[in-house]
């Protein structure tokens, strides 16, 4: 025991919880592991943690909800279901011990859980509700980094879930000005990424080039895993579409793949293709996007309902622009059944308004024109360029009806 706290002290922690397991010296195993993951897992390590902690009897790992936790944390983007019952376990524990900062850290990443799977966003409601009263209680938070994640992930699940909500727009302004504090680079980019969705989704540009003026100079930095170096480029991928940047959109998605397919991020790649896909039809290449949907029909998992819905949006444009308006119209309706099933009501609302163009333009003009404004009401004040687009569509099937007023 005396040798394993001396290679503790030395810095040689691996080879100290190794003669801490052959000694059978739980308790000092388990705190070996709540002082080391955090670091463990923002260098990328968690493979190792996750064997430590994997090497602790069932009793203990049960009895402390902080190992169940970093259990879940190493899990999130591999296991997302598992990581949430070991992270749901850890929040029950840390609510019993009205432990308030351990119960914001497990439902950050409980909803974190929701984005990797990809599946379905409906339980999101639960945490939203928490975690809005947790910081409503104006916690005290021990570094910038843990509030950073904390409100980003809360920014994410309303952008997603809840983006009528009330604290959509000043949770966003606070990560953001969390985001130009001194944080490590990894919870920055994260972060980050759900910023730039969250502003473009808006419309708000400026914010989005402030975010991308903050982090572009750093994405060199050693704390930039393959995972993040993908969703970045994604997000950035994203903003340089609505700005009709096509060269550079083309770029950052080709990279992004590349970067996926080097690093095995293999349940990426349909949302990569995605991407391309609707970057090659925004700007009339039907032989690219063509390609790319038929190699994406094959990809797709229709268990991850997010990635089937942009799947079957960016077919039915597909089929619109060759003038199949039928089979558009099926792809259309098919992408709106997989976004309410996902119960992301922003996919919901990028799905519905693909289904009223193809109403508009199979002549069911009455149609149309309802479905269209009870989209632009139904997401009032949550995005201007889906506002926009919406009203476009009432003001094409108000002239087809007579209706010139």
């Amino acid at each position: 025991r005396r040798s394993a706290r001396l290679l503790e002290i030395g810095n040689h922690p691996e080879d100290a919880f190794g003669l801490y397991v052959r000694s059978e010296d739980w308790p000092a195993a388990a705190r070996l592991i709540r002082d080391e993951a955090p670091d463990l897992i923002r260098q990328g390590r968690w493979q190792t943690a996750r064997s430590w902690i994997e090497q602790l009897p069932p009793d203990v790992l049960g009895s402390d909800p902080w190992l169940a936790y970093w259990a879940g944390a190493c899990a999130v983007a591999v296991d997302p279901k598992g990581a949430r019952g070991a992270l749901e376990h850890a929040y029950t524990g840390l609510a019993a011990q009205h432990d308030a900062l351990g119960q914001v850290m497990a439902v950050s990443l409980i909803m974190e859980t929701y984005y990797f799977e990809w599946t379905r966003f409906a339980p999101l409601d639960r945490w939203i509700d928490v975690l809005a009263g947790l910081l409503d209680g104006g916690m005290a938070f021990p570094s910038a980094a843990i509030e950073l994640r904390a409100r980003s992930s809360l920014v994410a699940a309303l952008m997603y879930r809840q983006p009528q909500h009330p604290l959509l727009r000043p949770e966003s302004a606070r990560s953001l000005a969390l985001l130009e504090a001194d944080v490590p680079m990894g919870a920055r980019v994260t972060a980050g990424i759900i910023l730039v969705n969250c502003c473009c989704f808006q419309g708000e540009f400026d914010c989005a080039e402030r975010v991308l003026g903050v982090l572009q100079p750093h994405l060199s930095h050693p704390e930039m895993t393959p995972l993040n170096q993908v969703w970045w480029q994604i997000a950035v991928a994203y903003y340089q579409l609505l700005r009709a940047d096509q060269d550079g959109a083309a770029e950052s998605l080709n990279r992004s793949e590349a970067i996926a397919h080097q690093h095995g991020l293999t349940f990426i790649v349909p949302t990569v293709l995605t991407q391309r896909a609707f970057l090659a039809l925004s700007f009339g290449d039907l032989a690219c996007a063509g390609a790319l949907l038929h190699k994406l029909k094959g990809a797709i998992n229709p268990v991850r309902r997010m990635d089937a819905a942009l799947f079957h949006s960016a077919q039915s444009w597909y089929e619109l622009q060759r003038g199949d308006l039928a089979a558009g119209m099926k792809h259309a309706q098919t992408a709106v059944d997989n976004a309410f099933e996902a119960g992301s009501v922003t996919i919901q609302s990028y799905c519905l308004l693909g289904r009223a163009h193809l109403l508009l333009e199979l002549g069911e003009a009455a149609h149309a024109l309802a479905s269209a404004r009870n989209l632009r009401l139904r997401g009032a004040g949550t995005s201007c360029l889906l506002a926009y687009d919406a009203l476009l569509i009432e003001a094409h099937a108000s002239l087809q009806t007579g209706d010139r007023e």
